[in-house]
C-alpha cells in the first residue's frame, strides 16, 4: 500500500498518481468505478481514463476490480493507497481531494476536540459500499444506551457528522418486523462489521426522522448577562434579536441542542450552577417533546427549583 507521495514516485507523474488514488478511493468505498467518473472528475479524455484503469489493474495485479464491470473483487482486494477513514468520509461529502491523502498537517490550523479514536477504513468501507449497493450488513455494536451487544443486522442508508463523531443511519432489523426501526450508529462502536449479499428492503425514504424537518426555536438564555447575550448574538449572526429559528432534520436535533449548549427543559433552568453552561433555551420544547432526540435532551436537563 502506497502513500500518495510513494505512488507519485512509483508512477513518475503526479496527475496520474492522483487519478489512480481516486480510482482506489471509489473502488474501496463505493464498490465500483466508472470510466465516466474519472473523465468528469479530472476533465480527461476517455482513452486516458481507460489507460488509468489499465494501470490500476497492473499495479494491483488484477486483484482489485473485475476486468469489465470494474466492480470490487471483495475476496482479493487490497488497498493501493493509504486513506484515513475520517478523511474518506469527508471526501464523500466534500469531493475527492488529493491534499487529504497527505499525512503532513499544518502547525497553524488544527481541529479542537478532534477524536483520536481510530476508525477502521475497512469497516467504514463496508458501510459506504452497502449504502451504494443497497445491501445489508452484520456487525457487533457496543451501545451507549443498553447492555445489548448482540450481533445486529442493519440496512445502512445515510451518513452524517454530528460535530464530534461520524454516524450512520440504518434500519435495525429484528425478527419481529414491528420492532425494526431506524437508529443512529457510531462507526467507532462496532467491534466487527461484515458485508452480506442480502438486499436492503428499506431506503432513506423510509427513515422518518431523516426526512422530517422541525423548527427549533431558540432564545437567549435568561441567565446570560448583557455582555454574554451580545457575544452570542454576534457569534450566531442574530443581529439585535434575542430569538433564533433553525429548521433542521429531526435526527440532527440532539446534536444541535448539545453542541450549541441549549437548555432543553420546558422551563428555562434557573439553578446558577447549572444554567451558566447554556447559551440558549428551547422556546418550543413543549411542541418538540414528541421528537425522540429532543425528548432525550429534556430528560437530561430539566432542573427547576424555587429561588
Amino acid at each position: 500500500m502506497y502513500t500518495i507521495n510513494g505512488l507519485m514516485e512509483e508512477t513518475g507523474n503526479q496527475s496520474r498518481a492522483v487519478r489512480l488514488a481516486f480510482i482506489d478511493f471509489k473502488v474501496r468505498f463505493s464498490g465500483k468505478i466508472f470510466r465516466t467518473e474519472i473523465v468528469d472528475e479530472f476533465g480527461v479524455s476517455e482513452p486516458l481514463a481507460t489507460k488509468d484503469l489499465n494501470e490500476y489493474k497492473q499495479l494491483t495485479q488484477q486483484n482489485n476490480i473485475h476486468p469489465k464491470s470494474h466492480q470490487i473483487k471483495l475476496d482479493t482486494y487490497s488497498p493501493l493507497v493509504d486513506i484515513d477513514a475520517r478523511k474518506a468520509l469527508e471526501m464523500h461529502f466534500e469531493g475527492f481531494c488529493r491534499h487529504k491523502l497527505n499525512t503532513n498537517e499544518s502547525p497553524y490550523y488544527k481541529r479542537a476536540c478532534d477524536l483520536k479514536t481510530d476508525l477502521d477504513p475497512g469497516s467504514v468501507a463496508v458501510i459506504t459500499r452497502a449504502i451504494t449497493d443497497n445491501k445489508q450488513v452484520v456487525g457487533e455494536y457496543i451501545s451507549a444506551n443498553s447492555l445489548n451487544r448482540n450481533i445486529r443486522r442493519l440496512e445502512p442508508s445515510t451518513v452524517f457528522f454530528d460535530g464530534l463523531n461520524w454516524v450512520f443511519r440504518a434500519k435495525d432489523i429484528k425478527e419481529d418486523s414491528n420492532h425494526s426501526i431506524f437508529k443512529s450508529f457510531h462507526f467507532s462502536r462496532f467491534k466487527s462489521i461484515t458485508s452480506t449479499n442480502e438486499n436492503s428492503l428499506s431506503s432513506v425514504n423510509d427513515d422518518s426522522e431523516w426526512n422530517t424537518l422541525i423548527p427549533i426555536q431558540l432564545s437567549l438564555h435568561p441567565n446570560l448577562d448583557d455582555k454574554g447575550k451580545e457575544a452570542i448574538r454576534i457569534e450566531f449572526g442574530m443581529g439585535n434579536n434575542d430569538d433564533l429559528v433553525v429548521v433542521e432534520k429531526a435526527v440532527f436535533a440532539w446534536s444541535l441542542l448539545e453542541r450549541w449548549s441549549v437548555d432543553s427543559g420546558t422551563t428555562p433552568c434557573n439553578v446558577p450552577t447549572e444554567a451558566n453552561r447554556f447559551n440558549f433555551y428551547l422556546k418550543n420544547a413543549d411542541m418538540l417533546k414528541h421528537v425522540n432526540s429532543v425528548e432525550r435532551m429534556m430528560h437530561d436537563y430539566v432542573i427547576i427549583t424555587e429561588m
